[in-house]
């Protein structure tokens, strides 16, 4: 395994990148010794003469050799194999080598591509998805990248490994009907060197592949396709032969990587060709748009020079572009594709093999260098077409206060104007520890420059000066100063606690600070401020104001009351996103201390198909006294749908920690693969009033308790696959704060009835709480509550939690605690009913807290899915809502479910409820009733559910 490689916590935020451009005609192969047949060896390790080709294997110690250009070796890094000075370099990595960094992937088998000043590695071609490190699936393509220098005879690394993976891709554009489109991903089989680099020359390495599903975005094609009433088969071999070439020079920070494209077939063809970046987590995208563009529907972003990603900590930067002429991006599926406009009605023609033109090869370039990300955009200009190359120019200035005092730490980005509206984010750089700053401008028209730190004030862009090519100028910035407020938050014993502020102007919310410790100081401009201090739900809330002067420090104190005690039970938000997925930004312990702020007592880890052990992040935090957490995933298979797993851990030396695959597998195989693996498995919203998700897909029948479709090669599943399996521990009833129920909705929404419907039918599965978040958004807004042996989250026990799910001992709050029991059995237990003057009775005990600040108006309780009675609430702003008793008659067997009702907006500091009444307060899991004595509790079987969402 690499060095490093034990610290990966996370994965990739991904941005597909289709391209259909700049595939040139011709000989393919020119300048390459090689012929156009991929060799019949496939161990890689085979493919080449020596493992060793011209690299420094034996670290020397002379530092003088090495500033006189002498090819002896100089002191290494350890784990680095580096290439004789002046010269590149490649070679399979050996056990313990390879780049270090959080986004480390590289080990033993995978090559190594490396000179003076940068390193790539290039996963082993013959990996499978079982053994793959990456979240692409296959191998033969870039997973780690760095710059590299040479100080003082050490060689080691400029900065850490941020990269995240790089994949490619080719198949069939249909700009019409996006959906209807092909994409299927480049799996290496082989590979070759070229050229080794002995001759001071470039090194060349061949990897030779096969277009495979590129499962991601088939299966989300194919369900925009059902969604709409259509069918899309699988996709299958294009009848292409595929090969990737990596060249690196001395000298240089740029990889160049040309996908060469191989007709097979005795037919002419039509192909597009692209590639698909997983951005690192350490990283942040900056893709500036000059225009947009409608394309079938589909809002494009025109004219992009490149794609650039900055280490959030400045250490390192990587630049990406392709050799097409007008880049754009467009989200289709939830992808961000990018596309050459020039190709959209001119699809790349191949000639029938054999023939001439029957071979076309697009090249990219990537550039990692040390610093910002000016420097790596620069780094690409040489190597692109003239055509596409930038003119640049070098502006300095200092970043100050209005009196003159420089400001350091201010990320300083250049944005470029889209339209002459929108202005996004080209590049950035830093100021010094004096203010100042230097960046490498390119020419382009509509530039501002913006200097950001958090907590100043916000200043508007600035036009930059006119500049000329290889010129330079300057320009000064003045950032107001800020203001500090000190903030105290404690409980009324006056113990510290984490809490949330949030600071409003006229209603409009400026800033959120999360606080682990409850006491510190926040940066704001100056100005009167709204202030919100909050807790989540089990908490009063605190209003006030304060008046914030430049370069002074105003207190503010808040007492926050624990006024929703919940003893005998924990809070869980089993759906929770940090930056190891790749559609969040947030570190870890941020993630763990905002739980900890809004009150929640166990985080469920559920990144994008990786497992981890979050401890480590838990620690980190600071706030393990009053939170906990599990490991787990969200599993992201598109077809079926996502499901969370929890207890389940990271397995062998995979820097993903070898979650479950998910493609080609039914829902059925991923039940089974969870628990044979000692985790449970809860599906994910699969029913939603914004799309059609899995229940909508396979058009779920409710009154006969099964899907509707039957043909499961409708969702791109084998003909023999299952659509449907019982075996799951647990369903989203809530995900986020949104619609439950069907009444006067389309077949898209209804998760309640389906849940109901489940129940109806005998399978007891239970319902979560969660919030799915992402962002900067709270945690455990709605929430799971489960019995617990502990009320000390630091005493956590994870068989409670195990053993809760499983059994259904479980109350979900949105707002609200509510508590439901027979005979003193609460959710999840079978009780057995009394005999009554009008037949089979029970007593229904009800128990509905809260705080004043979240309204409970109702309480509705539902046998058998059928609402039977409407409680009014004895003091809907009151602490204790309702506590009072209900008798119900049965006529058979039932399920009893209780939910509690608010009429009200969530008040400031929570998660908006567009339609109260379409989300409960809170939601007790089923009571089961054997009514009729028989030992057995008997289900309904399938029928319509009665209820009313009126008020």
């Amino acid at each position: 395994m690499a060095a490093g490689q034990g610290n990966k916590q996370g994965r990739f935020k991904w941005l597909a990148l289709v391209t259909a451009a700049s595939l040139s005609h011709g000989s393919a192969l020119s300048g390459c010794a090689s012929s156009d047949d991929p060799p019949a060896k496939t161990d890689a390790a085979a493919d080449t003469t020596s493992d060793t080709a011209g690299i420094d294997t034996q670290p020397g110690t002379d530092a003088a050799a090495d500033t006189a250009g002498s090819d002896t070796a100089s002191v290494q890094q350890p784990g680095l194999p580096c290439a004789p000075l002046g010269k590149a370099a490649v070679q399979l990595l050996k056990d313990k080598e390879g780049l270090q960094g959080p986004e480390a992937l590289g080990r033993t088998g995978d090559w190594l591509l490396v000179n003076d000043v940068a390193a790539f590695v290039i996963q082993r071609p013959d990996a499978k998805p079982g053994d793959a490190t990456t979240y692409y699936y296959y191998g033969g393509l870039p997973i780690d990248a760095a710059p590299l220098r040479r100080a003082q005879g050490v060689c080691e690394q400029a900065g850490p490994e941020l990269f995240g993976e790089m994949g490619f891709a080719v198949g069939r554009l249909d700009p019409g009907s996006f959906n209807q489109s092909i994409l299927r991903g480049f799996a290496g089989k082989s590979a070759e060197v070229l050229k080794d680099g002995a001759d001071g020359g470039a090194v060349v390495l061949r990897v030779w592949g096969v277009d495979e599903p590129f499962w991601l975005v088939e299966y989300e094609l194919i369900r925009s396709v059902v969604a709409g009433g259509g069918k899309k088969a699988l996709s299958t071999p294009l009848g292409l032969k595929l090969a990737m070439d990596y060249t690196l020079e001395p000298g240089s920070t740029v990889l160049q990587m040309e996908l060469r494209v191989f007709n097979e077939k005795a037919t002419a063809d039509e192909v597009l060709a692209g590639g698909v970046a997983f951005l690192g987590d350490a990283t942040e995208l900056q893709v500036a748009p000059a225009g947009n563009l409608d394309l079938g529907g589909f809002g494009l972003r025109t004219s992009l020079p490149w794609l650039a990603a900055r280490g959030l900590d400045g250490a390192a930067s990587w630049a990406l572009a392709s050799a097409a002429q007008n880049l754009s991006t467009v989200n289709i599926s939830g992808v961000d594709a990018i596309l050459d406009l020039g190709q959209l009605g001119v699809p790349l023609a191949l000639a029938p093999k054999g023939q001439a033109g029957d071979n076309a090869v697009q090249t990219w370039q990537l550039a990692v260098t040390k610093g910002n990300t000016d420097a790596a955009v620069a780094a690409l200009q040489p190597k692109l077409p003239p055509a596409q190359r930038t003119p640049l120019a070098t502006l300095t200035g200092t970043v100050q206060e209005p009196g003159g005092t420089p400001v350091p730490g201010v990320k300083v980005a250049l944005l470029r104007s889209n339209n002459g509206f929108a202005k996004d984010e080209l590049l950035s750089v830093q100021t010094d520890a004096e203010g100042r700053y230097s960046m490498t401008v390119p020419l382009l028209d509509g530039l501002y420059l913006h200097p950001r730190l958090a907590g100043w004030p916000v200043v508007q862009p600035t036009a930059l000066p006119t500049l000329t090519p290889d010129g330079s100028g300057t320009l000064t910035l003045d950032l107001p100063p800020p203001g500090r407020v000190s903030y105290d938050v404690r409980d009324t014993a006056g113990k510290h606690l984490p809490a949330r502020l949030m600071f409003y102007v006229q209603g409009t919310q400026i800033r959120q600070v999360y606080t682990g410790t409850g006491i510190d100081e926040v940066l704001l401009p100056p100005g009167t401020y709204e202030v919100t201090v909050a807790r989540g739900y089990e908490y009063g809330v605190f209003e006030g104001q304060v008046t914030v002067t430049a370069n002074t420090t105003t207190s503010l104190a808040a007492t926050l009351e624990h006024l929703m005690p919940t003893p005998g039970w924990m809070s869980f938000d089993g759906h929770v996103h940090a930056a190891p997925s790749m559609d969040s930004t947030v570190p870890m312990p941020d993630r763990i201390r905002s739980a900890a702020a809004d009150g929640l007592e166990v985080v469920g880890h559920t990144d994008h198909e990786i497992l981890h052990d979050p401890k480590w992040a838990l620690e980190a935090s600071g706030v393990g006294a009053f939170v906990n957490n599990v490991a787990g995933e969200e599993l992201t298979s598109t077809s079926v749908e996502h499901h969370s797993v929890w207890g389940l851990g990271p397995s062998g030396d995979n820097p993903r920690g070898a979650p479950p695959l998910w493609f080609d597998m039914d829902i059925k195989d991923l039940q089974d693969e969870v628990h044979a693996r000692g985790g449970l498995i809860a599906l994910n919203h699969p029913r939603t009033s914004t799309g059609c998700n899995y229940l909508c897909l396979i058009d779920w029948n409710r009154l006969e308790g099964k899907p509707g479709v039957t043909d499961p090669t409708a969702l791109g599943l084998p003909a023999d696959a299952t659509l449907w399996a019982w075996d799951m521990d647990a369903v989203e009833l809530m995900n986020s704060m949104k619609n439950l129920y069907a009444l006067g909705k389309d077949k898209r929404a209804g998760i309640w009835d389906d849940w109901m419907s489940w129940l109806n039918y005998g399978h007891r599965i239970t319902p979560v709480a969660s919030t799915d978040v992402h962002g900067d958004d709270g945690v455990g807004t709605p929430r799971t509550y489960f019995v617990s042996s502990t009320e000390d989250p630091a005493q956590f026990v994870w068989a409670d939690l195990k053993s809760s799910i499983e059994n259904g001992n479980v109350t979900l709050s949105a707002g609200a605690f509510a508590l439901a029991s027979i005979g003193g059995q609460g959710p999840g237990s079978t009780v057995k009913a009394s005999t009554g003057a009008g037949g089979p009775e029970v007593t229904l005990d009800l128990d509905v807290r809260g705080t004043p600040a979240i309204d409970v108006t109702r309480v509705s309780v539902f046998v058998n899915c059928d609402e039977v009675a409407r409680i009014p609430a004895t003091d809907a702003l009151g602490l204790q809502k309702l506590k009072t008793s209900k008798l119900l008659q049965l006529t058979k067997d039932a399920h009893i479910v209780v939910a509690a009702f608010g009429t009200g907006p969530m008040p400031r500091g929570f998660a908006r409820v567009d339609e109260p009444l379409r989300l409960p307060r809170a939601v007790v899991a089923p009571i089961f009733v054997d009514a009729d004595g028989d030992g057995v509790w008997t289900p309904p079987g399938g029928k319509t559910c009665s209820y009313s969402l009126e008020p």
